[in-house]
This record gives C-alpha cells, structure tokens and sequence, in this order.
C-alpha cells in the first residue's frame, strides 16, 4: 500500500476546511505537484499584454495565482494547486478565476479518494471568456467515489511458496503492452509523449510486470475485484489452470485529494488566474427553498404564518440560520363593525 512520505497513511493528518487569497505570497499548505510548470504569484496584470487579469479578485490590488503561458511553458503543460488532504466529509470547493486570451488553455478541479486514488475531474472550463472574474462552485461528496476505482486499492497478499504460484499472466498487461514512449517521443515530440503519459495514468491502465518484478499494487473498481475473485474460486475446479494465490482486499482511501489543474493552451496569449480558493466542510447549498406561508393561527384578532425550510446535513448543529420564520396576520378587530374610511 501507498505510504504517505514520512509517515504511515494512518497518521497523516486531515483537514476540514482550507481559506486562501495568496496575499501571503503562500499557498497556505496547499502544493504545487510534480506537473511540468508552476504557477506564479502576481500583482496587477500580467507580464504579456491582451491576456490575464489586471489585478486580483480579493482588491484589485492584491495578489493572485497565475500561469505564465510565455516560453518556456509549452502546449499541453500543466499547473496545479493541491490542496491539504480533506476530511472525508461533504465540503463546498469555490474559487475565482480568469481566463482572458485567444490562445486560453484549460482550467479543471479533480478529486481523489484515498492517495492512492485515480483522479476525477469535477469541473473544467475550456478556452477564452470575457476580461472579468468569474467564480466557481464544487460539490465535494465522498460518496459518490464509492464504487468507483479511486475508492478501490487492492492490497494482495500471494503465497510464493504455493505450488499453484505461476499463473494466469494471460489476463495481465506484460511489458510489451506498455506504450513505446521512445517512439512517440520521436514522431510527436516531448509534448506528445507526455498526453500518452497522462492518458494512460488516468484511465486507470493495469500494468503489472513479471512476478520477480514483485508487483502488488493494482487499481481496480468492485467489479474487476468480484468477477477476478470469481475466476479464482472457479480455478479450483478447472483442470490444467494455474492461478496467483492471493486475497485481494479492497480498502477505502483515507482523505480526499483536491486538485485545481491549469493546462496551458497553444500560444502565449493564454494566461489563467484564479484567486480566493476555498474549502468549507459544508455542501454548497446546504437549505432548500423556503416552503409557502401556512394558513394564518386566527381568522382575527392578530395571528402567526409560519414557513419552513431544510438542512441537507446530517450534522444539524452545522447548519447556519433557521428551520422557521413567523410572521404576524390577521390583525384586524374580530366581531362588530369597523371602517377606517380610506375611499371616502
């Protein structure tokens, strides 16, 4: 199982919430990733003309987080912001962003579930849009990564000294199943080979080399493990057919990763900016609607209306504001005659 550097995964510790404007010059525990570029802290607009903001959202005259679309970035390069492992709890991601320029990449935010997890994209904006700040609203909810294959990394156990330890490599990927990155290099460039790269890590390829390689980490959604567990419980009954000998226990990923990728487009007037990323432990919208006033307590005499709304949390004691309002009706006299003489 994936460690987390320094520690065991159990340890590493979770956040509930993240707030951060960059006015520091500081990502406020957040990183850049192992991505081909940074992105770059700046004041005012930026240093290519007809392209970028000319100051940040929080002021105007603050700072804001931008990539720099001018060489030596390239096409198809990438810049992240990774924010601290979440608690693995409903949160709101929102931040604000701007993409001006004719030659304007991408913008996405992707979660994983667990370090080990496949990345997801959530959100993704393509391409110019008008000189303004515009902002962005995520739902974050773990629930949905369930049965999907970020919430599914197998550990196997294998028995080397069981007689039956030569197996099935037929269902496999070998080496020669690996992409040739050498020759994509030569015919498509270095941009190139990094797309295949990045395409075959995020759809979850599985390459597992040959068993002297010791290859034990494998990704897989719940029904590659039931129908791969399947084949080993028939394997007992097929003559003639080795399998590997091993327990294959899916295991929950601890944390939920967030990441706001920027992908640089095919020239320098493509610089994005995003400013105010925040993270709360709550859903976006976490209130209905109001409902309609009820029907007045009395007929005369003063009554109450009351209306009603509800919390999407489980957790009610984090539900800002109220379930109820009330307000007055019928507050006329009751019995007898009455006329203020308004028309005359």
């Amino acid at each position: 199982m994936h460690q987390t550097k320094g520690c065991s995964a159990d340890d590493l510790v979770l956040v509930d919430s993240y707030d951060c404007n960059f006015e520091k010059e500081s990502l406020c525990g957040g990183d850049h990733g192992e991505v081909e570029q940074n992105w770059e802290f700046n004041k005012g607009q930026t240093p290519s003309k007809t392209t970028g903001p000319i100051g940040d959202h929080t002021t105007g005259t603050g700072t804001y987080l931008f990539m720099e679309a001018s060489q030596p970035s390239a096409r198809g390069d990438r810049f992240q912001l990774k924010v601290p492992a979440l608690s693995n709890e409903e949160h709101c991601l929102s931040f604000w962003y701007h993409m001006y320029g004719t030659e304007t990449g991408s913008l996405r935010t992707k979660m994983k579930l667990g370090d080990n997890g496949i990345e997801r994209v959530l959100w993704e904006q393509s391409g110019e849009r008008l000189d303004k700040w515009y902002r962005a609203e995520i739902e974050i909810d773990p629930s949905f990564f369930l049965n999907d294959a970020s919430a599914s990394v197998i550990d196997i156990e294998i028995d080397e000294n069981d007689p039956r330890f030569d197996v099935l490599s037929s269902g496999a990927f070998s080496d020669s199943d690996e992409p040739d990155y050498d020759s994509v290099e030569a015919e498509g460039g270095d941009e190139e080979a990094r797309r295949k790269r990045r395409q075959a890590s995020e759809s979850g390829l599985i390459y597992t080399g040959n068993h002297a390689s010791g290859a034990t980490g494998i990704l897989l959604g719940q029904e590659d493990i039931d129908a791969m567990q399947a084949i080993y419980n028939m394997s007992e009954t097929l003559n003639g057919m080795q399998m590997d000998v091993a327990k294959l226990k899916p295991k929950a990923g601890r944390g939920l990763y967030v990441t706001i990728e920027g992908e640089r487009g095919h020239g320098w007037r493509g610089d994005i900016a995003i400013d105010d990323v925040r993270v709360t432990d709550t859903r976006c919208s976490i209130w209905s609607e109001w409902s309609g006033w009820n029907t007045c307590s009395h007929t005369c005499g003063g009554g109450v209306q009351i209306r009603e709304r509800e919390c999407a949390l489980k957790n009610i004691e984090k539900c800002k504001g109220d379930f109820k309002e009330h307000r007055d009706c019928n507050m006329h006299t009751c019995g007898g005659w009455s006329c203020n003489f308004d028309n005359g």
